[in-house]
């Protein structure tokens, strides 16, 4: 099922003031099939009727949970009626939100020249390693062990909420943009317990794929630890099972934190089951400690505003993983120091200013409606651009100035 033309849907979505990220939160909320799609997915199904074949196949379902948004929003049965027709040959005119539902959150919209690029993370070259003086890449595959992990303050904030959060029994969710070193936090974390709590004993279910994960992977997981081999006929029966065998390695000074990577995709009914899980204790101790860690879609998966999942939302802390910010310079020593490099031999003053100029982007809210300053310099992105101009720089023999700082900007 795939055209060229829009679905009315589409039309409608503007017309109304909605947003398709909206949408696409309780298109993912769906207790029953989450449908979990990129944006840029729903935006080709609406705009262009290309089906995943994933969505396909629970079609009608798909268009009821559509349907029960539409009707949400108040949005006229004469248009949600026409919702999967072709769309009328004429301009979209999107009504700004603030016109028709004041409380909905502004769309933003980033203008052509306010699009934030970075160069895609490339090696350094063989020319670039010499011309620096560098044994190794110091951005690709440069974990070797715990004195070559980087923690900013930020970070080591978030290590120690992660360290109390288990010590306490309680709930936590650590918060990042993809590249911000979530990793990075929690191989830190994971060091200094194997240091420092050598009777904290850590359960991490192993299911690539989060969207699948559910109660019996996670009980799996906490069997394969406490070292159970009894195999229960049911679910409840392996529960009490657990729950007995955690109760008594308590006893023993014990305790367990469930960590769980990819957070932002899991399902309700996992985040359901569990708050249960993090409510077994031992008279005034918790039993198990839980913390998630995942992308920035996981604060929208937990914001207040999720009420079907209350009941977790409000028992669980979160911890945001902010940027380098002042923290860059120390970053980048510190990488050129683990591979031998000296930074002032690279790195000029105004390329570093430079640099730090170029992570801030402007984000527009619309003609009316100022912009945002947001800050990058997340550890990954702050690979990119250095390794891209330092390649840049070998060629002609100099250090990464503002002016090749300047000159890769516009490359990009």
């Amino acid at each position: 099922m795939s055209t060229h033309t829009p679905y009315y849907l589409n039309h409608c979505l503007a017309k109304h003031g909605l947003q398709q990220r909206h949408l696409a939160e309780v298109l993912r909320a769906n207790e029953q099939h989450p449908f979990v799609m990129h944006h840029t997915t729903l935006n080709k199904l609406l705009r262009r009727q290309e089906w995943p074949k994933t969505v396909l196949a629970h079609a009608d379902e798909f268009k009821a949970v559509v349907r029960n948004f539409l009707t949400a929003n108040q949005v006229p049965e004469e248009d949600i009626a026409r919702a999967w027709e072709d769309a009328p040959d004429e301009k979209i005119v999107r009504v700004p939100a603030s016109m028709v539902r004041p409380n909905q959150p502004r769309a933003t919209r980033v203008a052509p020249n306010d699009v934030f690029n970075q160069p895609e993370l490339e090696m350094l070259t063989p020319k670039a390693r010499q011309h620096f003086r560098i044994a190794r890449d110091p951005f690709v595959n440069e974990i070797h062990g715990p004195d070559d992990l980087f923690l900013s303050p930020q970070q080591l904030y978030a290590r120690e909420s992660m360290l109390n959060a288990t010590l306490s029994g309680t709930i936590m969710a650590l918060v990042a943009e993809s590249g911000a070193g979530k990793s990075q936090v929690k191989r830190a974390f994971y060091h200094h317990l194997s240091i420092h709590h050598d009777k904290v004993i850590v359960v991490e279910p192993y299911c690539l794929d989060k969207v699948k994960l559910d109660s019996q992977h996670i009980l799996a997981a906490m069997k394969r630890m406490l070292k159970i081999n009894i195999a229960k006929p049911n679910q409840e029966d392996n529960e009490a099972l657990i729950h007995q065998a955690l109760q008594d390695q308590a006893r023993l000074g014990y305790q367990f934190v469930l960590v769980i990577e990819e957070a932002h995709r899991l399902r309700d009914d996992v985040l359901k089951w569990l708050k249960v899980i993090g409510e077994w204790d031992n008279g005034y101790r918790k039993l198990m400690a839980i913390i998630l860690i995942g992308q920035s879609e996981l604060k929208d998966k937990l914001s207040p505003q999720q009420t079907h999942i209350r009941e977790f939302t409000r028992r669980c802390q979160m911890i945001t993983l902010f940027p380098l910010a002042d923290s860059l310079e120390p970053y980048l020593r510190h990488k050129f120091s683990r591979v031998g490099g000296d930074y002032d031999r690279v790195l000029t003053a105004d390329g570093l200013a430079a640099l730090r100029e170029r992570l801030f982007h402007r984000q527009q809210y619309g003609i009316a409606n100022g912009c945002d300053v947001i800050d990058m310099s997340y550890p990954l992105t702050v690979n990119a651009f250095v390794a891209a101009a330092m390649n840049m720089a070998a060629q002609t023999g100099e250090m990464v100035s503002a002016e090749l700082i300047n000159a890769l900007k516009e490359s990009l």
